[in-house]
């Protein structure tokens, strides 16, 4: 099992709420949710020192990523279940992935949005069980789904 890397996120404390997601489909892309909440999310990451800006989300230098409403995504990837618990992080993670496939920020990054996803299944209340089988899955395969040129 691999260790966390020296960065300890400090996520909010209390009760989370789910943003409002929307089902989306279309047959020219992969995406399966669409954030309709008027606010958006807001979550902490492992990657900080990069000020990103796109047209539907913005890395801060302090790792926060907040994803605009419209954000699109497709939800954890692989075997995994669709869960309320995990809509959240695996948008976050995919959200760094995308970056890094676009070279907007550093391809060694990988394994930050990889724990990044792990701490905020944590924070989803997520079971240890079912986060470590997703954790596994990311850090083991997601380099598959995320070559960068």
């Amino acid at each position: 099992m691999a260790t966390s890397p020296p960065v300890k996120l400090a996520f909010r404390q209390g009760p989370l709420q789910l943003p409002r997601i929307s089902p989306y489909k279309s047959p020219e892309d992969s995406e399966k949710y669409t954030l309709s909440d008027v606010l958006g999310y807001r979550g902490i990451t492992a990657v900080t020192g990069f000020d990103v800006k796109t047209r539907w989300s913005h890395l801060q230098p302090d790792g926060v990523l907040i994803l605009f409403r419209g954000y699109r995504w497709d939800g954890p990837s692989g075997p995994a279940v669709d869960t309320l618990l995990t809509m959240m992080p695996s948008a976050l993670h995919d959200e760094l992935y995308r970056m890094r496939k676009l070279g907007l920020i550093p391809k060694n990054t990988r394994r930050l949005a990889d724990y990044t996803y792990r701490d905020a299944l944590k924070t989803w209340g997520v079971p240890t069980w079912r986060r470590a089988l997703h954790f596994r899955a990311v850090f083991h395969f997601g380099g598959l789904y995320s070559r960068v040129k």
